[in-house]
């Protein structure tokens, strides 16, 4: 009878260590994945970082799209815009028309910038 008390008892500490050594392990297991594995806690912050750049990337797109529907509606809409666009980048004239281009004045600022850059070559 002390034998089967004593194999029991024995059993009994065995399987209580067993899951007190694989729960150990379980929560060991756990925080090693939290604070190093491919999720861990600090690829968080890196996600979080290029989460906010995404949406700043996302919001500066949003308003570009913006600006170019303006744009086509505007181009769309009439005859004129059209030609005021061509007329502004590609410097087409009408049959006819006199083409005047105006030299933009240099400031004194400028000047001395031009100078400089002169002096700086020579």
């Amino acid at each position: 009878m002390k034998k089967n008390s004593l194999r029991n008892s024995t059993i009994k500490s065995l399987a209580l260590y067993s899951s007190l050594i694989i729960g150990f392990l379980l929560l060991a297991i756990t925080h090693l994945s939290i604070w190093a594995g491919e999720y861990s806690y600090s690829n968080l912050n890196i996600l979080k970082d290029d989460l906010k750049q995404k949406q700043k990337l996302i919001l500066e797109l949003e308003e570009k799209n913006m600006l170019l529907e303006e744009e086509k509606r505007r181009l769309s809409s009439s005859r004129n815009a059209i030609e005021g666009l061509a007329r502004q980048n590609l410097g087409l004239i009408k049959p006819g028309e006199t083409f005047y281009k105006f030299k933009k004045e240099i400031t004194s600022k400028e000047k001395i910038e031009l100078v400089k850059n002169q002096e700086n070559s020579e």
